[in-house]
């Protein structure tokens, strides 16, 4: 009796100290560098465009010629996200992320002539929208000690504080003289509530490195917060994709 006893003990023992293994055999925290792309959305762009289309002169020049760029697709930046693990499956991830790109670009050149002498006026505005978010709630990790593939999602909610900024450049040519002028101005800041909600795929180069070889979400602007504002009254809600890819370093067995 005592030998089926520990026969059985035994077997139980060799089926429960695998899984044991598998359920221990996590990282305790994971860091993530990377570089990200966030699409950009159209805050402000159709009130900011309208005020720079406005004619500034007294009067009509005889030549007057404005060119408007789209805005830019995708705002540049990286991302760096902390996950620390309660388990092999979930665990608390913490993120930061900077993103910056055009909103518009501006050309405007004026000419005028009188009877002996001409003037022209060519001018380049530029404005460039920034944003600096912080992120943080559960991530689920789906782990197989088997493969080297490790995906995993996750649902994160925090704050963004953006910015756009006007750079204005003009040259000034006439028939005695030339001159050059430019400077800055802030046109908007505001602190929004954002929320992210995505995944993405880990591949492993050994026991502490990986390469995130994708990580994508559905980044979204519910509200905002706190905010100056003064040629823009809007507070909607917008959505894009934010994509990142980088370097996974994990420790703390």
């Amino acid at each position: 009796m005592k030998i089926k006893l520990i026969t059985v003990g035994c077997l139980m023992a060799c089926m429960i100290c695998p899984a044991a293994f598998a359920q221990n055999d996590y990282p305790k925290s994971e860091l993530f560098v990377g570089f990200s792309l966030m699409g950009t959305d159209d805050y402000g762009y159709d009130s900011i465009k309208n005020r720079f289309s406005e004619d500034e002169y007294y009067d009509l020049p005889d030549y007057h010629d404005l060119k408007l760029s789209n805005k830019a697709s995708l705002n540049k930046g990286f991302t760096v996200s902390h996950t620390s693990n309660y388990n092999s499956w979930i665990g608390l991830d913490k993120s930061f992320r900077y993103n910056t790109g055009r909103l518009f670009n501006m050309s405007e050149t004026a000419e005028r002539h009188w009877d002996d002498s001409w003037s022209s006026e060519k001018t380049n505005r530029e404005v460039m929208k920034s944003r600096v978010t912080f992120l943080a709630g559960p991530r689920f990790t789906f782990r197989d000690i088997s493969s080297r593939v490790t995906p995993f999602v996750y649902g994160l909610v925090g704050v963004s504080y953006e910015t756009a900024t006007e750079t204005y450049e003009t040259r000034r040519t006439d028939s005695y003289d030339y001159n050059y002028e430019s400077s800055g101005e802030e046109l908007y800041r505001h602190i929004a509530f954002r929320s992210a909600l995505g995944g993405g795929l880990d591949i492993s180069i050994n026991k502490s490195l990986a390469i995130r070889a994708i990580q994508a979400d559905w980044f979204f602007k519910s509200s905002t917060i706190w905010g100056d504002d003064p040629y823009i009254n809007e507070d909607k809600r917008f959505s894009n994709v934010n994509l990142s890819f980088g370097i996974v370093y994990r420790y703390g067995k």
